[in-house]
């Protein structure tokens, strides 16, 4: 062996393994790449086999308006940072995750109905993507479901006016924008946050599309936005916001809306008397008013109004009223109450 022959050949060893590692390094790399590739071609597979035995609720109707817009506001708070949405682009760092997610505009013609329910509602592994934050309320993942439907034909004016409280749709709206009022818990943030589906007013925006919450006890707005912030009652749409907000903001939002004026409906005038309902739910109706202000006393049922009337709210400030509430919403909560899924005030 020639002198100093060793020091020389330790660098080219070093160099060889250098390269060495490299190669494993891009054979894993294009290894990990085929792997994605892979799951994202199987998850369609997957998809299609999990949703075959999701239930589509009769009388469904994913073109409803009140529908597409009880998840508009939740679309711009919970998925448009990642997924933008019309008139909002899409953050760099987002594009940047691997697999990156998808503009849906493009994508949602791709999937039935009951797939677009079943990856909302579950999320999709090892993507980002994340379930529904609560699984007991499929009514919300349905309008959700009718939201993502529209959204294709949406322009960011209609965007706007849905999703954000109008009046932003000219903006050149920076990328993940618009997503969220404000997290460092100012009242006035806070309550534009509200605004976008309950309006200022507390009366919902659209036609039935929200819950009136405009002159419901103080007490009660208090207990149930707490309630939602704590998972004690359970809601996709409203646990987000109400957990972003210290306990102090959802004091001033619940007097906020405590002291907004319910709205009357108007005395009905000549020729504006209400059509005639149907023969078969005729009796409904009528079965549904005596419940309401008489009970069935043989039955030991007591009237919706003893509670939930002037009377009840006098004895309980934690007893909403439920007059003029949307049929579906009344609907929707009697269920969960029949069913033990709706959680109660704090």
């Amino acid at each position: 062996m020639t002198p100093g022959g060793p020091a020389r050949c330790l660098p080219a060893f070093r160099r060889f393994c250098a390269v060495a590692r490299w190669e494993k390094h891009c054979c894993r790399a294009e290894a990990d790449q085929k792997a994605i590739e892979s799951k994202c071609q199987l998850r369609p597979n997957a998809v299609r086999t999990q949703s075959a035995l999701v239930d589509t609720p009769a009388g469904l109707d994913l073109d409803d308006p009140a529908l597409i817009q009880r998840a508009a506001g939740h679309f711009a708070t919970s998925c448009a940072a990642c997924h933008g949405a019309p008139g909002v682009r899409q953050s760099p760092v987002v594009l940047g995750m691997t697999p990156a997610p998808p503009r849906l505009e493009d994508k949602v013609g791709h999937w039935e109905d009951k797939g677009l329910f079943w990856i909302v509602k579950h999320g999709i592994k090892y993507s980002g993507m994340p379930a529904w934050s609560t699984q007991a309320r499929d009514d919300e993942v349905w309008a959700q479901v009718a939201f993502l439907r529209a959204l294709p034909g949406m322009t960011p004016q209609a965007y706007a006016d849905l999703a954000l409280g109008g009046g932003l749709g000219d903006d050149h709206t920076k990328a993940g924008g618009q997503t969220t009022a404000a997290l460092n818990g100012i009242v006035a943030n806070a309550l534009a946050d509200c605004a976008r589906c309950h309006g200022q007013d507390g009366l919902g925006r659209g036609q039935g599309a929200f819950p009136i919450i405009a002159g419901q006890p103080e007490a009660y707005l208090y207990a149930t936005l707490r309630a939602f912030g704590l998972g004690m009652r359970q809601s996709g749409f409203m646990a987000p916001p109400a957990s972003r907000y210290s306990p102090e903001v959802l004091g001033e939002l619940a007097r906020h809306f405590a002291s907004q004026p319910v709205q009357k409906a108007a005395p009905a005038g000549p020729g504006t008397e209400p059509p005639a309902a149907a023969p078969g739910r005729k009796d409904l109706l009528a079965l549904g008013g005596r419940l309401a202000l008489e009970g069935l006393p043989a039955r030991k049922i007591p009237a919706c109004q003893s509670c939930h009337g002037q009377a009840g709210q006098a004895k309980n400030p934690f007893y909403p009223y439920l007059a003029g509430q949307p049929e579906w919403y009344l609907a929707a909560h009697l269920k969960l109450w029949k069913l033990g899924q709706r959680g109660g005030t704090v």
